[in-house]
């Protein structure tokens, strides 16, 4: 394959990679809270995919080493959706906790507590497919477990 063809395949995939990891960071520091992890960056420089965290080069791939035989587009698209929805409503539910009576927080903070997990199962195996993809474990950065 000539090297437009491949940056052709190549060019949507890492758009999708870097989308899930920037929104994998965002999910960490935002709902998670975890303010120890470092921030993650995305950059695609010349013919590389860059991936820093906290300034620092953690990972640099080449177009040319990407598995794009193993991206899975129709599960991508289901994981995305999944984790949209369920973003959203955790948003919902968490703007409206504080202005709730002291006897429905209970309720609305367990709904919270599983919108979590789920985000967290479904951003586990999205990275899943990133780290296939990419070749490199980058979901070892994300600590997706829920206490």
């Amino acid at each position: 394959m000539n090297s437009t063809a491949s940056a052709n395949r190549t060019a949507p995939v890492l758009s999708m990679v870097a989308a899930s990891l920037d929104r994998a960071d965002q999910f960490v520091h935002l709902v998670l809270e975890r303010k120890d992890i470092e921030v993650l960056e995305t950059n695609e420089v010349g013919d590389a995919f860059e991936v820093r965290l906290g300034g620092h080069l953690a990972a640099s791939v080449r177009r040319e080493d990407l598995h794009v035989a193993r991206w899975d587009q129709p599960r991508f698209e289901a994981l995305r959706k999944r984790i949209n929805t369920n973003w959203s409503i955790y948003d919902t539910l968490s703007s409206a906790l504080p202005s709730l009576r002291d006897d429905e927080q209970p309720r609305v903070s367990a709904q919270l507590a599983t919108r979590r997990a789920d985000l967290s199962r479904d951003f586990t195996e999205l990275l899943r497919l990133v780290d296939r993809t990419v070749g490199v474990r980058l979901s070892e950065h994300f600590p997706l477990t829920v206490t």
